[in-house]
């Protein structure tokens, strides 16, 4: 015999109280089945199997039969009801079995937000294959008229606007706040973190995910000078664990449909959008737009680019060849790179709506790409483990 069905998902614990009367098999298994499918008062946690076995013992009275409910904790999955005898007492026993992968926490399915989860219910978005989301940014400075956590509110607000969408598929982390700043310390505000120190912790990050068991990890970048170090932590998380891991810098999403930023542009390249400019602006204003100091924006220039080099500029969505970065303070006497009096909230709602319809795209085939799989060259077999902390399994 088998029940198809679950358990109760909101179940966290077994329990089941009392004695019934036994009379024959039938209303042994009628009662089986209804303790199973009624709302019982139960706790049974997540990610466990439940294994409940219903036996029927008789009583010293002959006429009088008691089913026992004996409980075991082992892993979760599909409600099998299978019923087991003896040669004196056929029907006497039956058993329960929830085996592996079927019993899920309704908030692991439907909640996005990594920090709101219990660690049981983390076992449980594990199991789903979920996709974790860190953003990355920075506290530093974004001219007069922005303030300082701009590359924080865009990644954490774009990763959530992809979150809600499919939260079945996505757990954003809490966001990592400070990035590699040290050419912004001559205006005040802007936090550095050291480049070494910063690898690191994102390292001690996807380590952990992956340690965990959540194989796939993409850090979602809202700061430009993150990237190079955000690459190598990515490449490291690659070779030192079993998980894949990738950084996206938000605004590159504008450039997978390649008619988007066309046809959203309105500032030249190369120079209109590279700092505090028209798509930052833009994006806070619409997602943070009471804390813009609107009559504060101005338009800045960008020294280098006025040299019309064809080796050395810069832009969010293009670098010259050769390009010469030092000091901001250097290039620009505001903090602003850029042409930020052409920002409007409603280009950010375009921006920002864009953006999370390219993340989700993203993770849906990032989620079920399989993990690419190295071979060795080697003619002899390597007598040493590979150095450098890397993987050497094969």
């Amino acid at each position: 015999m088998t029940y198809s069905g679950y358990w109760p998902p909101a179940a966290t614990h077994l329990r089941v109280a009392g004695r019934k009367e036994l009379r024959d098999r039938q209303t042994l298994l009628e009662s089986s089945e209804r303790l199973v499918s009624e709302p019982v008062a139960h706790s049974l946690s997540p990610n466990r199997l439940a294994r409940a076995r219903y036996r029927v013992h008789k009583s010293p009275r002959a006429t009088q039969r008691r089913a026992r409910l004996q409980l075991c904790v082992a892993q979760c999955g599909p409600l099998v009801v299978r019923e087991r005898g003896t040669r004196e007492h056929p029907l006497t026993t039956l058993t329960i079995i929830l085996q592996k992968g079927s019993v899920m926490s309704n908030r692991a399915e439907t909640e996005y937000r990594y920090e709101k989860l219990t660690w049981l219910e983390i076992n449980d978005a594990i199991e789903l294959g979920k996709v974790c989301i860190l953003p990355c940014g920075a506290v530093e400075q974004h001219g007069p008229h922005l303030p300082l956590d701009v590359d924080l509110v865009c990644p954490a607000g774009i990763a959530a606007g992809a979150g809600r969408a499919i939260p079945d598929k996505i757990l954003v982390l809490p966001t990592l706040p400070y990035g590699y700043t040290g050419h912004v310390m001559d205006f005040p505000g802007t936090i550095n973190t050291h480049y070494e120190t910063y690898i690191k912790q994102v390292l001690d990050v996807t380590k952990s995910l992956a340690y965990h068991g959540f194989k796939r990890i993409v850090l979602l970048n809202g700061h430009g000078s993150n990237m190079p170090n955000l690459d190598l932590a990515a490449r490291r998380t690659n070779l030192e664990t079993d998980a894949d891991c990738v950084v996206v810098a938000w605004w590159n999403l504008l450039t997978v449909d390649k008619e988007f930023l066309p046809s959203w542009r309105e500032s030249k390249f190369p120079g209109g959008c590279a700092h505090a400019c028209e798509l930052e602006t833009s994006l806070y204003l619409y997602l943070d737009e009471d804390n813009v100091r609107k009559d504060k924006i101005k338009s800045g220039t960008i020294s280098i680019n006025e040299e019309y080099s064809p080796f050395n500029y810069v832009d969010l969505f293009g670098q010259g060849p050769a390009t010469v970065v030092s000091w901001t303070s250097s290039y620009s006497q505001t903090g602003v790179l850029g042409d930020a009096e052409k920002a409007t909230k409603e280009k950010g709602e375009r921006a920002y709506n864009e953006s999370v319809k390219q993340l989700v795209r993203f993770v849906e085939y990032f989620q079920q790409r399989p993990r690419d799989r190295r071979h060795r060259e080697q003619r002899t077999r390597p007598t040493m483990p590979m150095p450098w902390g890397q993987r050497d399994e094969v």
